[in-house]
């Protein structure tokens, strides 16, 4: 399964930042590419572990911390895919 999400995060200093995310689910990993405005590619994994959800970075140029708008914004995107049907 895949598909593309397109969402908007409001920045602390005001301004709006564009992502889409391409999501490729596998069992219970989520492969997501990630697309800024600007053209920048940033990767990311969302696995589930039993009821936890877990949001890895792949790419070398981020370091994705728990209380950022973008981390918060994947693992919604895990808990939105890992619903049970």
């Amino acid at each position: 399964m895949e598909d593309k999400v397109d969402f908007v995060i409001n920045q602390a200093d005001g301004s709006e930042s564009f992502f889409t995310a391409y999501i490729k689910k596998d069992g219970h990993k989520l492969d997501i590419t990630l697309t800024t405005d600007t053209g920048v590619r940033e990767f990311f994994e969302i696995i589930k572990e039993d009821s936890e959800i877990i949001v890895n970075t792949l790419s070398m140029s981020i370091r994705l911390q728990s209380h950022t708008p973008l981390y918060k914004k994947l693992l919604e995107i895990g808990e939105v895919y890992f619903q049970p049907l």
